[in-house]
């Protein structure tokens, strides 16, 4: 819809008051068009970092940025209902119409923007983004065609395995209004993000492990935008690039690490329920230079029966805790907290024994889970320590160029081969193996296979 003339979006800013009991109007003077209702939206706990509140610690500056903040406006509220109209918080030089301006009164931001409101018109949706202005499909959204049941089931852009999820966080919220001319003072929107966030701690000192790597497997590389999506989101998955965990802080393994990473909500599609993201631990105990992988169970006490454990989701807006107790060649001992970033949750859970050790031909550690093969014809023999039976998850159908042999899933095996077929193409290529515990599929020891 095409303005008749330039409206200006200002912040309402009183200072030393709650924004919602604000009387006094700004110094200068607002020019709506006529036909059109004022509104004013508030986000509190934004500037202190208190989007989504923790209860233990405070999200990081990163974590707290509003560097964008989009509001997308429907005409009804049905799946038909078209797009009216787009705004943009401002940046730099922009010119458009449907600018407003972001501004901080104490912990709460606000903006404030004009609304059509024809008396055939009352209905609206309101569809708020913050720092999802990169996003491609919200790019593709048209006042006047775009609608409502098509928007909402818009995704993130999908991750790639060296992409991971990086500050500043996508953080979204819908509000529904049935009639527009009954809505008065200033709206708080709550923004949550659409992300769970992970933090690990470790005192190595009293562990007795020592964390090198964290594997994350299985992880969704995307999500819906918004919450109240229809759609359900692909199956597919893939596994992230290893995470050097000594590069995230001086004092990685003594204490609490913060935001180690970010994982979308997982679906839990497994025969049993499981999740189909695995995170593993890499690292060594001290004083030793054997590698030990740690998989960690997302297990948790039912609320029904506490005897009984059942998987947990990765949840949106959620804060993982990852607190290692006691480690020794064959087990760790872990606590799994979760926190609601409102509520916190204490989860009794453990990460699986590291009992399969997959070695090269000559009984050695693998660097980094990976053998790297040139271009011809090869045949590796891969040594297995490993305390019951185990099996090498199938190979997918794309991938011909791999065979394995040599798994007995009927006896504790010591060993077996992965043939190589030469690679005839120009790039380079990489497939995950995976051995497995025969009764427990958590226990398990990934192998990266990459081929020149």
């Amino acid at each position: 819809m095409k303005m008749k003339k330039k409206m200006k979006f200002l912040v309402v800013a009183c200072i030393g008051l709650v924004l919602a009991a604000c009387n006094d109007e700004p110094t200068e003077a607002f020019a709506f068009p006529e036909g059109e209702k004022e509104l004013v939206f508030q986000f509190p706990g934004i500037a202190s970092g208190n989007v989504v509140p923790y209860t233990r610690a405070t999200a990081t500056e990163a974590e707290n940025k509003l560097a964008t903040l989009d509001i997308y406006v429907f005409k009804g509220k049905d799946d038909t209902a078209v797009l009216e109209r787009i705004y943009h918080s401002k940046e730099g030089d922009d010119t458009q119409e449907n600018v407003f301006v972001i501004s901080q009164n104490g912990d709460v931001e606000s903006a404030k923007i004009s609304v059509p409101m024809a008396s055939d018109n009352k209905e609206k949706v309101f569809f708020f983004v913050g720092n999802g202005r990169h996003i491609l499909s919200l790019n593709t959204a048209k006042a006047n065609v775009t609608t409502l049941g098509t928007f909402k089931d818009f995704k993130v852009d999908a991750l790639t395995p060296a992409t991971p999820i990086t500050p500043p966080l996508l953080m979204t919220e819908v509000m529904s209004v049935a009639d527009l001319s009954t809505l008065s003072g200033v709206q708080t929107v709550t923004l949550t993000r659409r992300m769970a966030r992970f933090d690990i701690n470790n005192v190595a000192s009293e562990s007795n492990f020592q964390i090198e790597e964290i594997l994350i497997f299985g992880a969704r590389p995307s999500t819906r935008i918004f919450k109240n999506a229809s759609a359900v989101d692909e199956t597919a998955t893939i596994a992230m690039d290893a995470i050097t965990f000594t590069n995230l802080h001086a004092n990685s393994n003594d204490g609490v690490v913060p935001s180690v990473f970010y994982l979308y909500p997982t679906l839990n599609l497994g025969s049993q329920g499981e999740s189909e993201t695995e995170l593993s631990l890499v690292g060594k105990l001290p004083g030793t230079s054997t590698k030990l992988v740690y998989p960690v169970k997302f297990m948790a006490p039912s609320v029904a029966d506490p005897d009984v454990m059942e998987h947990l989701k990765i949840t949106a807006n959620h804060r993982y805790i990852i607190e290692v107790q006691k480690a020794d060649v064959s087990h760790i001992g872990a606590t799994l907290k979760v926190e609601e970033w409102l509520n916190g949750t204490e989860l009794e859970t453990q990460i699986e024994p590291g009992t399969i050790r997959v070695l090269d031909a000559n009984g050695q550690v693998i660097t980094d889970n990976t053998v790297t093969v040139a271009k011809a014809d090869t045949t590796l023999t891969l040594k297995v320590e490993a305390s019951s039976r185990w099996i090498v998850d199938p190979l997918p159908s794309t991938v011909d160029w791999l065979t394995v042999s040599g798994v007995d899933p009927t006896e504790v095996g010591t060993e077996f081969k992965v043939k190589v077929e030469a690679n005839a193409t120009t790039h380079p290529r990489s497939h995950i193996l995976y051995v497995r515990n025969a009764a427990e599929k958590s226990i398990l020891q990934p192998l990266i296979i990459k081929q020149e």
